[in-house]
C-alpha cells in the first residue's frame, strides 16, 4: 500500500514537471523575440496536444509499472509445500488430474477383522503372507540405511541432499504394488472407495476388468491408497521405509546396484519403462516389452532389490505417507523419520512405465529421486503398496 502511494506521489510530481515544461515552451515561443506565434498554428497546436498526451501516459505508464512489481495476492496453480522451492514445478502427469478441491477425508477405516499380525522377527527379505488381502509380505529388518543422495552425485537433486544415516524399526513391506484385484475386495467390502477413474492411459476399461486383475490399481487418491492400507493392519511407507527397501542397508543408486543399466548381465530388462510401445517422445526404441503403460506387477524380477522387493522402479509412481517439502533432509529426525508435519504434496517414489531415459540411463528411476502430488489428486501412473509394522501393532 505505501508503495503505490510513493508511486501515485512521484506520477503526480512527473505530470506537474510536464506541464511546466509545456508553459515554458508556450512563453518563449509566444514572446515578441519570435517573428511570429507557433500555438497560432494549426500544426503546433496538434504538436502542443500530442506532447500533453505523451507525458500523461508517460506518468501512467510508471505507475503501472510499479504496481506489476508488487506481489500477487492470488496463489499459483502449484503452491509450493512450505520449505519447499518455489521455483520447481510439480512433476508431469500421464494425464491431466482429477481434482477435488471439497474433497472432504472420513479418515481412515478400521483394520479388517481377518488381520493377523506379522512375525516380530524373521531373517531379512523372508516373506509372510497377508491374511485380509493374501498378499506376499517381505520383511526388512531394523537398522541403519541410507536416505537421500550423495553430494558427489552431480545427477542428483538438490532435493535428494544431503544423504543422511538413519535408523528404522523393523517393517514387513509388500512385495509388489496393489494389484486391482486385490484393491477391488477391498472396495467390496465397504473399506475402500472406487478409483476416481476406472482405466488406464492405453485402455478404456482397467479396473474391475478381469484381464488386468493382477496389474496395478491406479487413478487412486493417497487418501484412498491409506485407506486399503489401514484396512489391511499398516500403512503406506515413510520415504525412509520405501529407500531401505529399496536401496537395502548401503545406499546403492538403483535397487538392483549402483550401476544405472536397464539390463542386467544376461540382458533381462528391470523395470517397466516408456519403450518403444510407450507414444512419448522421448520412448526408447530399442526395445519393447509389449506394454504400452503399466505391467503386470512382479514381472521384472531382474529389478528386485536386495530384499526381493519387486518393481521398486517403473511400472508406477508410489504414493509414501511422508509430506513433501525441498529441504527435509536438511536438520531431519535419524531415528525412524517421518518426514515434516504438514505440507500440500505428499512424497511420490520410483518413477511409472511414462518416464524415459537420460542418455540410456534411467536417472528418474534413482532410489532416492523424489516426485511430489497433491493428495487429493488421482492420476494414471501413480499406485500404491503398503508396509506393516514388525509383530503386534
Amino acid at each position: 500500500m505505501i508503495s503505490t502511494q510513493l508511486s501515485f506521489i512521484l506520477s503526480l510530481q512527473k505530470v506537474r514537471t510536464g506541464v511546466k515544461m509545456l508553459c515554458m515552451l508556450h512563453t518563449i515561443f509566444s514572446g515578441t523575440t519570435l517573428p511570429f506565434s507557433p500555438l497560432s498554428s494549426r500544426k503546433t497546436r496538434v504538436l502542443f496536444l500530442l506532447f500533453t498526451l505523451w507525458t500523461l501516459l508517460s506518468a501512467c505508464a510508471s505507475t503501472t509499472g510499479q504496481e506489476d512489481q508488487s506481489p500477487t495476492r492470488l496463489p499459483p496453480a502449484w503452491t509450493a509445500t512450505p520449505g519447499s522451492s518455489a521455483v520447481m514445478g510439480p512433476p508431469i502427469p500421464a494425464e491431466v488430474p482429477t481434482a477435488a478441491p471439497d474433497y472432504m477425508d472420513p479418515g481412515p477405516p478400521a483394520r479388517s477383522e481377518n488381520f493377523e499380525p506379522p512375525p516380530a522377527t524373521a531373517e531379512a527379505g523372508n516373506a509372510w503372507k497377508s491374511a485380509v488381502d493374501g498378499k506376499t509380505m517381505l520383511y526388512i529388518p531394523a537398522g541403519a540405511s541410507y536416505l537421500g543422495a550423495r553430494d558427489d552425485y552431480r545427477l542428483a537433486e538438490p532435493d535428494e541432499r544431503p544423504q543422511n544415516r538413519i535408523t528404522l524399526d523393523a517393517f514387513w513391506i509388500a512385495d509388489t504394488e496393489v494389484t486391482n484385484a486385490e484393491y477391488e475386495a477391498c472396495v467390496g467390502t465397504g473399506a475402500c472407495s472406487t478409483p476416481i477413474y476406472t482405466g488406464s492411459a492405453t485402455r478404456e476399461e482397467y479396473f474391475g476388468e478381469s484381464a488386468y486383475a493382477d496389474y496395478p490399481v491406479l487413478g487412486v487418491r493417497w487418501y484412498q491408497a491409506r485407506d486399503y492400507c489401514a484396512w489391511v493392519g499398516g500403512s503406506l511407507p515413510s520415504e525412509g521405509q520405501w529407500e531401505k527397501a529399496a536401496r537395502s542397508h548401503d545406499g546403492r543408486r538403483y535397487p538392483w546396484e549402483w550401476v544405472g543399466s536397464v539390463y542386467n548381465g544376461r540382458q533381462e530388462i528391470r523395470l517397466n519403462y516408456c519403450d518403444a510401445e510407450c507414444t512419448h517422445p522421448w520412448a526408447d526404441n530399442s526395445y519393447s516389452d509389449g506394454y504400452a503403460d503399466t505391467a503386470p506387477v512382479g514381472s521384472y524380477p531382474a529389478g528386485a532389490s536386495p530384499y526381493g522387493v519387486l518393481d521398486m522402479a517403473g511400472n508406477v509412481w508410489e504414493w509414501t505417507n511422508d509430506w513433501y517439502a525441498n529441504a527435509a533432509f536438511k536438520d531431519m529426525v535419524l531415528e525412524n523419520p517421518t518426514g515434516p508435519d504438514y505440507g500440500l504434496e505428499k512424497v511420490i517414489k520410483g518413477g511409472s512405465w511414462m518416464d524415459g531415459l537420460n542418455d540410456d540411463v534411467p536417472v528418474l528411476f534413482r532410489s532416492s529421486n523424489r516426485a511430489f502430488r497433491s493428495p487429493v489428486e488421482a492420476y494414471n501412473d501413480l499406485g500404491f503398496r503398503c508396509v506393516l509394522p514388525a509383530g503386534e501393532p
